[in-house]
């Protein structure tokens, strides 16, 4: 095989699947006591800037993958990221959200315009990718809320309760152990065992109020199985060794494009629409420059310009265990502020995200693909800062006083005290 290095990993098998879904996005409903009241200083500035905000463009999908690539760590030979679980996550976000909060989010994720029509357009994109998918996709979502530390506004459960195929329970935070054990169970559950937690004792606080998980699970067979063919030499670096690694081969009709840099191969499902897609460059390249190379642009006419073709593909084997930190990634991509969301609840304190955690598995082989995602954000009460420590201060002796500008050292006046005159 050339030895060119492949763009692998849910770093592109990700990419494929948000390129064939475009924008997919889970939110969940069944609400619990409901509280009135408005949440307006927050959400009053946001509405202004998103009112006539655009709709996201086609290619949407895979320029946010391409960016969460670019923006992600590239420590490990395998990336892994899955826009769709973050995407889902951040959605229920925004529905809560105000002021700079729902202004980055709708920046990052191409949210459209207020909560409501965000909440339309990516419930219905939802419900046609899961009946086209014939059950080889299945989505999950929850939100988990403590009700004795806050509660849910009513116009922000009216919005979750737009979204099939979730729900919305309560847990106890001050009891750490059983809520990590309710989080983490349902996030196994929801990935059929594949990750078996999403959080630790350690995320779970005195100001813990709600986690909000999304989940996707997908298992589907090639239309064309592959055949294994032992180790082959892969070169990772350019210019370095070989290393051999399990291949497998397979000859088949196979949709295929290139241009001047990139190969590009599309690999179909027996039981639903999504393709995993392989993006080889022509030039051998690090693993930053090889994510860097690619524009969602170039990626979208290579598609639009692919042939069916007798292909006999001889690729990797590989699978993939990873946990990513989102909120380093979104800082990387410009979001500022995580603590605007006075329109999801009644708070004694201000609340604000805390934690964004992707947990990620992908099994690339013979047969087919199995994957699963699980994103979870963690949304707690701001810490107030400490109490001002107490003094006293009784002028019961001369003193001297001063009328002073602090800013330019000026002294207007200054004196002395040392009792009242005669």
């Amino acid at each position: 095989m050339n030895k060119r290095r492949l763009i692998f990993g849910m770093a592109v098998m990700a990419v494929a699947a948000a390129a064939a879904v475009a924008v997919i996005r889970l939110l969940p409903g069944n609400a619990p006591e409901i509280v009135g009241g408005k949440a307006e200083n927050c959400a009053a500035a946001a509405d202004a800037a998103l009112l006539n905000a655009p709709s996201a463009a086609p290619s949407a999908g895979i320029d946010l993958a391409l960016r969460l690539l670019a923006a992600a760590d590239h420590d490990a030979p395998i990336g892994c990221v899955s826009p769709l679980t973050l995407v889902q996550n951040m959605a229920m976000i925004y529905g809560g959200s105000g002021g700079a909060t729902r202004t980055q989010l709708a920046s990052v994720f191409n949210f459209a315009g207020d909560p409501a029509q965000a909440v339309a357009m990516v419930a219905g994109a939802d419900r046609s990718l899961l009946e086209r998918c014939g059950g080889k996709l299945a989505f999950s979502a929850v939100v988990m809320a403590d009700g004795e530390r806050a509660r849910f506004r009513s116009g922000f459960l009216k919005l979750l309760a737009d979204w099939p195929e979730a729900a919305v329970e309560p847990v106890d935070f001050s009891d750490v152990a059983s809520s990590c054990a309710k989080i983490n169970d349902w996030c196994r559950a929801a990935t059929r065992g594949l990750i078996e937690s999403i959080v630790s004792p350690d995320d779970v606080s005195d100001l813990s109020f709600a986690v909000f998980m999304s989940a996707l699970y997908f298992r589907d067979r090639w239309t064309a199985p592959f055949d294994d063919c032992g180790l082959k030499p892969f070169v990772s670096v350019p210019g370095g060794a070989a290393a051999d690694i399990p291949f497998m081969t397979g000859t088949a009709a196979r949709k295929y494009a290139e241009n001047d840099a990139w190969i590009y191969l599309e690999l179909g499902f027996t039981g639903s629409p999504l393709n995993c897609v392989l993006v080889l460059p022509k030039t051998a390249m690090g693993a930053d420059a090889l994510i860097g190379g690619l524009n969602g642009g170039e990626f979208t006419q290579l598609g639009m310009a692919a042939q069916s073709c007798m292909v006999t593909a001889t690729v990797p084997k590989f699978k993939v265990e990873n946990t990513l930190d989102c909120m380093a990634v979104l800082r990387r991509l410009g979001m500022t502020d995580f603590g605007c969301l006075e329109p999801m609840a009644e708070s004694r304190l201000p609340l604000e995200i805390g934690m964004i955690r992707q947990k990620n598995y992908f099994d690339f082989n013979l047969e087919g693909v199995e994957a699963a995602s699980v994103t979870g954000s963690m949304v707690a009460a701001m810490s107030l800062p400490p109490p001002l420590p107490r003094k006293e201060f009784i002028a019961d002796r001369p003193f001297l006083w001063f009328l002073y500008d602090n800013s330019s050292r000026t002294v207007l006046f200054a004196g002395w005290f040392a009792g009242v005159g005669e």
